[in-house]
């Protein structure tokens, strides 16, 4: 087996020496226009909505890296996140990730501190909920809260796991999120301008890279970002019901400026030699189009497959690097879209089923049900 493994790492580094040469390299360097067009994915607030989510973070132990997520704080076709004539308890549920050194350490005295978020777990001590912390996609959430008639939601991972889950797409729980306009949190430790840059040079790389595989030759800037919107829910079982069935379209149509923000640099600095970016339609969108296949190109796609699969053994049994290995026979670099596709669903899938599980351990039977109930209301309401 070790065999094996170092035999695809010599494979994968030989074609990597011949064709990162060009711009679609993936690597952790950047440029000072792609540091400060397109660093993060961090959208503005308004004033209400920081107030709010700087009443819900009083409460806790000191968290290294986080941001906010969803219609609670992102502007959404349908939602009024950060409305000011709408009462508290009508206001959207906001959704936070924290991000901390030492989850044990963290679960410890946050258990002091707020006994009262937790299932019965927090009976059994840090170290279950911890254990519990650790299985499927490393993320513990908390659900149903209220502070002060706000309502939200935490998860939280430890700082490590986040920065693998970007660079590797371990489980794309965490890193899907951060591939759509969030709200960093203020006033938080050191650790946000470094996530913030492993998110630009892999997470949000390696997503236009996947979507455009999966789009035509011809595509506008409205299907690029609803492609890469589209990334986290392939394969996610709540899709099946448990969600609004137009979540991606009322994220990306209300906005348009914040993912431009995000990818329109990073398009230009890594895919010059690939997309060509073309006239700009009646609404405002730009149209892309492909550039012939070159190897540049095919680059791209292998080091999506690489990425994304991230274990050497695994993928060596998986489809992606069959069909890799036919057409590197045949002397191209070359994997099919939908084979991209399949991959990026089987880690989806398989992260968001374990993760939901997961959720009647960390929010307990009352709450999962509750939570359940008002997801299908307003799956089916929007």
């Amino acid at each position: 087996m070790n065999m094996i493994r170092a035999t695809s790492e010599r494979s994968f580094t030989h074609w990597s020496n011949i064709i990162f040469k060009g711009r679609c390299t993936f690597s952790s360097s950047s440029t000072s226009t792609s540091s400060t067009s397109s660093d993060t994915t961090t959208t503005s607030s308004s004033a209400v909505t920081n107030e709010r989510i700087s009443k819900i973070l009083s409460q806790f132990p000191t968290i290294k890296y986080g941001f906010a997520y969803g219609s609670g704080v992102i502007p959404q076709k349908g939602y009024n996140a950060g409305a000011t004539s709408i009462s508290l308890d009508k206001m959207p549920m906001i959704d936070l990730v924290f991000a901390v050194d030492n989850t044990l350490e963290w679960h410890k005295e946050n258990i002091e501190r707020n006994f009262h978020h937790y299932s019965f777990l927090a009976y059994m001590g840090e170290q279950s909920v911890n254990h519990v912390q650790k299985m499927a996609a490393k993320v513990y959430y908390n659900t149903l809260l209220k502070h002060e008639g706000i309502r939200y939601k935490y998860g939280v991972i430890e700082y490590g796991d986040l920065i693998d889950d970007l660079r590797n797409w371990d489980s794309l729980y965490v890193s899907g999120r951060m591939m759509k306009p969030i709200l960093q949190l203020p006033n938080l430790a050191d650790g946000g301008e470094h996530m913030s840059a492993v998110n630009r040079d892999s997470n949000l790389l390696y997503a236009i890279s996947c979507a455009v595989l999966t789009l035509p030759s011809e595509f506008s800037e409205y299907e690029l970002y609803h492609m890469i919107s589209s990334i986290s829910y392939m394969g996610d079982i709540r899709m099946r019901g448990g969600e609004n069935p137009n979540k991606i379209h009322n994220i990306v149509v209300n906005n348009l400026e914040s993912m431009r923000a995000i990818y329109m640099p990073l398009i230009k600095q890594h895919f010059g030699n690939n997309i060509s970016i073309g006239h700009v339609d009646n609404t405002g969108l730009h149209h892309f189009i492909k550039v012939k296949i070159m190897i540049m190109i095919m680059s791209c796609r292998v080091v999506v497959v690489v990425s994304i699969t991230n274990n050497v053994v695994v993928i060596h049994n998986s489809a992606v690097v069959s069909n890799l290995r036919k057409n590197l026979r045949g002397g191209k670099v070359h994997v099919e879209p939908q084979v991209v596709t399949k991959c990026i669903q089987d880690i989806v899938g398989r992260s968001s089923f374990t993760q939901s599980a997961k959720g009647v351990l960390t929010a307990g039977l009352t709450k999962s049900l509750e939570y359940i109930y008002l997801k299908l209301q307003k799956s089916s309401s929007k």
